[in-house]
């Protein structure tokens, strides 16, 4: 507790606030990962750790996940699924692919995300003109 001159209470000290002070800040903020992974069709997949908030996430990715539903990535998927996935379940909004790549005390820890490839169109058959019919004769 913190007294003022007349010893009354004037504040708390926490514990984060004796380690800020000697240490600096000690809030551990979550980034993608630098490291971007090719998989064997040469797509890239970005992982993102799952506490890493959804407005952040949009601002890095160039997407628009609501951020109404959950304030992170992985409370955002885990609302899409319904329930805690196990790892290796995907799921596929907007054309990408989310893939839950660790889960630990009962929480998403770690993502994949993999742009969805659109096949390529494939271009309309030409009808031919029909070939005059064969008159016997």
């Amino acid at each position: 507790m913190v007294l003022d001159e007349f010893g009354g209470i004037i504040g708390l000290v926490t514990m984060d606030d004796l380690l800020g002070a000697i240490f600096g800040s000690l809030q551990h903020v979550p980034e993608i990962s630098g490291e971007t992974t090719l998989d064997a069709n040469g797509d890239s997949v970005v992982r993102v750790e799952g506490d890493m908030s959804v407005a952040r996430f949009n601002k890095s990715m160039k997407m628009t996940l609501p951020n109404n539903i959950a304030t992170t990535v992985g409370g955002w998927l885990l609302h899409m699924v319904g329930e805690l996935p196990e790892e290796g379940h995907s799921v596929v909004v907007d054309g990408w692919q989310f893939t839950i790549a660790k889960v630990a005390a009962n929480r998403i820890t770690e993502i994949e995300c993999r742009k969805e490839l659109l096949p390529e169109p494939v271009a309309p058959a030409t009808i031919a003109s029909q070939p005059e019919p064969i008159k016997e004769g």
